[in-house]
């Protein structure tokens, strides 16, 4: 068995910049709204489920990130999540579907420009993320 002291030496730390945790957080939103489009679908109500608590909290990672000040881009993406939001109030296995669509299709469009987005924090026009310690 390893010793846990040389097994915390070896890990590598890694940065996340700021397009990375975005990408992250889209992704767990999205595979919350499949579960709950799962469940759904089996005919499993998510009144008693976490399933709808996970779908909304993870959304409301994404509007807690946004800053309406920075445009229509914002200002739509928040307009799209409060959408969501009131769909995940009900219990529409189509419905679920199509928000996690519609969080792939804004999921793809940030992912376009990851490359730009690291380079622009590595170069300090995007400040680095600050992880506040606990």
């Amino acid at each position: 068995m390893m010793d846990p002291r040389t097994q915390y030496k070896s890990t590598q730390a890694t940065s996340w910049t700021r397009i990375d945790m975005l990408l992250h957080v889209y992704d767990h939103a999205i595979t919350a709204l499949k579960a709950g489009t799962s469940a759904l679908d089996s005919g499993e109500p998510l009144d008693s489920s976490s399933l709808r608590r996970d779908a909304q909290t993870r959304v409301m990672l994404i509007v807690e990130g946004l800053d309406l000040k920075q445009g229509e881009v914002a200002q739509n993406i928040m307009r799209i999540c409060t959408h969501i939001l009131g769909v995940t109030c009900r219990d529409d296995a189509c419905e679920w579907d199509r928000c996690a669509t519609l969080l792939e299709v804004i999921r793809s469009g940030f992912a376009e420009v990851q490359d730009e987005a690291r380079q622009a924090e590595a170069d300090g026009t995007i400040p680095p993320l600050e992880f506040a310690a606990t």
